[in-house]
């Protein structure tokens, strides 16, 4: 996979993902700057390394894309509470790991979880 470009710079999107994050939360400064940054980091990542976003031509549009969805995944878990925040992102990252091990191709001859101790 080679780095390509992204139509948008860090700083930016950063900007964009704080004033939403500001807004739709009342959280302080310290609190929204890391998580914007974060994210605004991961998209970059994403858009400068996936070689179907750079071929789409369409890199700034897929950037903000992703970019309000990784919001919009955050806004949920903040609603949920700390407590039941934990939980649902736990229970969707352990179904995550679930299926890329068990359900992956060829997965059927990896060991299972009574195998493997």
């Amino acid at each position: 996979m080679t780095q390509g470009i992204c139509l948008i710079s860090v700083d930016a999107l950063t900007q964009l993902l704080y004033d939403d994050l500001k807004t739709r939360t009342g959280a302080p400064d310290r609190g929204c700057w890391p998580v914007a940054r974060r994210i605004g980091q991961e998209v970059q990542r994403i858009c400068s390394e996936s070689d179907r976003i750079q071929s789409s031509g369409e890199v700034g549009t897929w950037a903000r894309s992703l970019a309000r969805h990784r919001v919009e995944q955050c806004l949920r878990y903040y609603a949920l509470g700390s407590r039941q925040g934990r939980v649902e992102l736990h229970s969707t990252l352990s179904a995550i790991v679930y299926r890329s091990h068990y359900a992956a191709p060829g997965a059927d001859q990896l060991p299972g979880p009574a195998e493997s101790n």
